[in-house]
């Protein structure tokens, strides 16, 4: 009778783990069929509604791109090294997902009951941001990881940090890292100090808040793990890390700097313009 009820169990937990095979097959297979193309990823821009309105009513609707790209050549190399050092520590040596990043996550997961870190990678990032929509869930996660391994096979390491610091939205309605270096500092990428370039690293996990002109002491924490991390990996002295640690962080007025459009809105009356309202770009050329 316990042999019966043995071999039953045994029988049972063998069909569960075939039909979780089988699902996991048919659901991977189908999900990786549903992918979008990632063929045209380098030529992708970042795009701004432009409102064309007759008597204040909409009547044509399009969008214009701009762009400040800068090639990864031209990035200083310490701007490069922040970005990995707190985003992705080992960039260099996955495949488009970090299994350890991601299994980390998940134990943060379990002992606090809610999500602490997302364990995605540079690659992930930018496959979400580019593809996938910003709402969380299991499914979505695994898109990113599918399209992570996609981008990493169709382009090279090199052209994925550019395409990451170029695009990646960093708060105040700026895109990649030479828009983001203008709002916050009126600087050049090569006039950043240590300190500036540690707040620009540290904007991806969330831009909103860890800005300089949203909140100082967020921002400041958010600096100070990055220089702890560039400091961990050497890519910085004790001697930088105290002395861009001790910057005193300072609050930009925004209507200092001329920011990005974000949104154009021409009114007629009568055939004739009777007002053009721009709400934040700088370059704009209109999509053919």
């Amino acid at each position: 009778m316990k042999f019966n009820n043995f071999f039953s169990r045994k029988y049972s937990l063998l069909i569960i783990m075939i039909f979780i095979t089988i699902y996991s097959y048919f659901f991977l297979n189908q999900t990786i069929n549903n992918l979008p193309n990632i063929t045209n990823i380098k030529q992708m821009q970042v795009q701004f509604p432009v409102i064309i309105c007759q008597n204040t009513i909409p009547i044509i609707n399009f969008n214009v791109n701009y762009s400040n790209y800068i090639s990864i050549n031209h990035i200083p190399k310490k701007i490069i090294q922040a970005f990995i050092a707190i985003e992705d520590n080992r960039f260099y040596s996955h495949h488009g997902f970090d299994i350890e990043a991601i299994f980390r996550a998940l134990m943060n997961l379990i002992i606090s009951g809610h999500i602490t870190q997302g364990g995605s990678t540079i690659t992930q990032q930018l496959a979400r941001n580019f593809f996938l929509n910003p709402k969380k869930s299991f499914i979505r996660k695994i898109k990113e990881i599918l399209l992570a391994i996609k981008i990493e096979q169709y382009l090279s390491k090199k052209n994925i940090l550019e395409l990451y610091l170029n695009k990646t939205y960093l708060g105040q309605n700026t895109y990649g890292i030479v828009e983001a270096s203008r709002i916050y500092f009126n600087k050049k990428l090569n006039q950043l100090t240590l300190s500036e370039i540690a707040i620009l690293a540290g904007l991806p996990k969330n831009p909103s808040v860890y800005n300089p002109i949203t909140s100082i002491e967020k921002t400041k924490k958010r600096r100070n793990l990055v220089l702890d991390r560039m400091l961990y990996k050497n890519i910085i002295t004790q001697k930088e890390y105290n002395k861009a640690k001790n910057t005193p962080i300072i609050n930009h007025n925004l209507n200092q700097y001329k920011l990005n459009f974000k949104k154009i809105i021409i009114t007629l009356h009568n055939n004739n313009i009777l007002n053009i309202k721009i709400i934040n770009i700088k370059n704009f050329t209109k999509i053919k």
